[in-house]
């Protein structure tokens, strides 16, 4: 093989190309393993909707997504915004309803339901506390952790779990999938699926 003097400056050229690369692909993927769904919810107080889309529901900053999660407050990890109180945004593993409810100054239990003003509704002969949850009952989910495209239903009043299921429940959104593949405004990505050519774009716009 014929040496050539211009061989260690293609090797060198080479490498920096690959190292260049490879500084690249970290930009681009670092912080890729931060959390961000969605979920739709519902609360029902004896026939009525509460309506979650009032301003002091929301959490109006921009997404804590590249916030260390050891500095996360509560209400970054799980909340709504943009006026839509039927989509809730989780930013942290593990996060469970009761955390969401806490955020806006609600609380619930198996047999119990506060709203923000300290109303408090028990479960009596007039009403009693149902959660529907992914069109069927369940127990009380104060404790269960939010999961990607969930459709929680929480009610009080005097209709049976079987009337619900056909009834408010329905009126539960379904606008959690859209949004686990659409680009949030407030967010560095829109759902936990970005592929590469989204990255890429929201790195290069500043997302």
């Amino acid at each position: 093989m014929k040496y050539s003097p211009r061989s260690p400056f293609i090797l060198i050229t080479i490498g920096l190309i690959f190292a260049l690369l490879g500084g690249v692909l970290v930009l681009l993927f670092d912080g890729q393993d931060e959390v961000h769904y969605h979920a739709n919810i519902a609360v029902f107080i004896n026939g009525e909707k509460v309506n979650f889309d009032n301003p002091k529901y929301m959490e109006e900053e921009t997404s804590k997504c590249s916030i260390d999660p050891m500095k996360q407050q509560p209400i970054d990890r799980v909340h709504f915004h943009e006026n839509d109180g039927n989509l809730v945004h989780v930013h942290s593993a593990g996060v469970a309803y009761g955390h969401l409810m806490s955020n806006i100054g609600w609380s619930f239990g198996k047999d119990y339901l506060i709203d923000d003003t300290g109303k408090m509704y028990t479960n009596s002969a007039s009403g009693s506390m149902h959660f529907i949850l992914n069109g069927k009952s369940i127990d009380n989910p104060f404790n269960r952790a939010i999961s990607s495209e969930d459709r929680l239903l929480i009610d009080y009043g005097s209709l049976t779990d079987e009337v619900l299921e056909k009834t408010e429940f329905t009126q539960v959104a379904t606008t959690a999938h859209k949004a686990n593949t659409e680009d949030d405004p407030n967010s560095c990505y829109g759902g936990v699926s970005s592929n590469i050519l989204d990255i890429i774009r929201n790195k290069i716009l500043g997302r």
